[in-house]
């Protein structure tokens, strides 16, 4: 999934915190927290999000163009 980045890696493309990138994607509507655990929204899917599997639980990966939308 080349092309794809992770929240971290969003921090680290705007400047702001993993924090304020999480804020940024649910104020904008494209992922939501249910369960206490992070959730893509139909909006996110339409945006290309993707949601992957990982060892500790499902995370989720944005396209580049997801940086223009929060900074």
């Amino acid at each position: 999934y080349t092309g794809l980045l992770s929240t971290k890696q969003l921090s680290e493309q705007t400047g702001l915190s993993s924090i304020n990138v999480n804020k940024k994607l649910v104020e904008l509507g494209l992922m939501q927290k249910v369960d206490g655990k992070w959730t893509i929204t139909d909006l996110g899917l339409d945006n290309n999000g993707k949601v992957m599997a990982g060892d500790y639980g499902d995370y989720i990966l944005w396209p580049a163009k997801i940086i223009n939308m929060i900074k």
